[in-house]
């Protein structure tokens, strides 16, 4: 009877432990899965860095150090530019333009000007794509009866309208005069970057809050982004608003709708969908850079603090130009 009971105890005690376990597997297992989601972090841009956009560079001997060059009249002689157009940045190119400018009185090319479009890095293309542009060419009749050679350089330069953009998060923070004691889940501070992958750089993002109302009547406030601009990459910024097709010619640059070309982008900014007001016509932006101040037009009332998307995207064109000197000798 007693070896009964104890059996029947036992077997209680086993399915009771077997129940535990299986909670315990279970909260184990929870546990888990929730440290994975709390641990894993997000996919970072890598994209979205440095100064870079359009590169381009001319290919070893093409065109080569010498040319020759008839020291009659009669046929010159053939060459090739041949240039490697990169897109090293993280904007599409679709209406961009190399030009080849070499001195007339020595050279000729069939072209001088051909359009490309690239894309720039993304997860499709994670180091942008690439075209190879050549140009074809001969010499002309040598000018100088007494010299047997001549130096001469050859410019390419390429011309297309590129943006860059910066997103973040940013600490809104809706007590203007930071007396509240209430619990805050963010605190503002300065965001700062080495650059966007464009020439163009917003380097410093400032935020500001300034109080809305009058007497003890404030219950709002007004952010205000202070956004620093610099010209990070190695070429000439030019508007928006210019055509890019004249941007690589010898003609007069047309400057379009603006009126300004050389040293000029236009801003436009978001904060979690709703648009800042930002200056309305294209800012200048000198070497030593500018500051652009965006601000939104209906202010945020009062209340705890909290995290919020911003999006601040710069347009502009912007040319590049790379050289080679070549020497031309003279037949004979």
């Amino acid at each position: 009877m007693f070896r009964n009971i104890f059996q029947s105890v036992l077997l209680r005690i086993e399915k009771a432990g077997l129940v535990v376990f299986l909670l315990a597997l279970m909260l184990l297992l929870a546990g888990c899965a929730g440290r994975d989601n709390s641990t894993v972090l997000p996919v970072q841009d890598t994209f979205h860095t440095g100064t870079e956009g359009i590169m381009i560079g001319f290919l070893e001997s093409s065109p080569p150090s010498e040319l020759l060059a008839p020291a009659s009249s009669g046929s010159g002689y053939p060459f090739k530019v041949a240039l490697r157009v990169q897109n090293k940045g993280a904007f599409d190119v679709s209406d961009g333009v190399v030009a080849v400018n070499v001195e007339q009185d020595y050279m000729s090319l069939d072209s001088s000007r051909k359009a490309f479009s690239l894309l720039g890095r993304s997860f499709a293309t994670p180091v942008g794509e690439e075209e190879l542009v050549i140009f074809s060419g001969y010499t002309r009749q040598f000018r100088e009866s007494q010299a047997e050679s001549h130096d001469s350089v050859v410019v390419a330069s390429s011309c297309y309208k590129y943006r860059t953009e910066l997103k973040s998060d940013v600490c809104i923070v809706s007590d203007a005069f930071g007396v509240s004691r209430g619990p805050s889940s963010c605190a503002a501070k300065d965001i700062s970057s080495s650059g966007q992958g464009a020439p163009v750089a917003v380097t410093k993002v400032v935020t500001k809050f300034f109080p809305v109302g009058a007497g003890r009547d404030v219950s709002s406030v007004k952010p205000v982004f202070e956004l620093h601009l610099k010209n990070g990459g190695d070429g000439r910024v030019v508007s928006p608003g210019a055509d890019v097709s004249s941007l690589c010619s010898s003609g007069p640059v047309s400057a379009g709708d603006s009126g300004k070309v050389w040293g000029y982008v236009s801003v436009s900014a978001r904060l979690s969908g709703a648009r800042l007001s930002c200056p309305s016509v294209p800012v200048r932006l000198p070497p030593e850079g500018a500051v652009v101040r965006c601000s939104l037009e209906e202010p945020l009332e009062a209340g705890a603090s909290y995290v919020a998307p911003l999006i601040v995207e710069v347009d502009y064109g912007y040319i590049s130009t790379v050289s080679k000197q070549v020497r031309i000798l003279r037949e004979g």
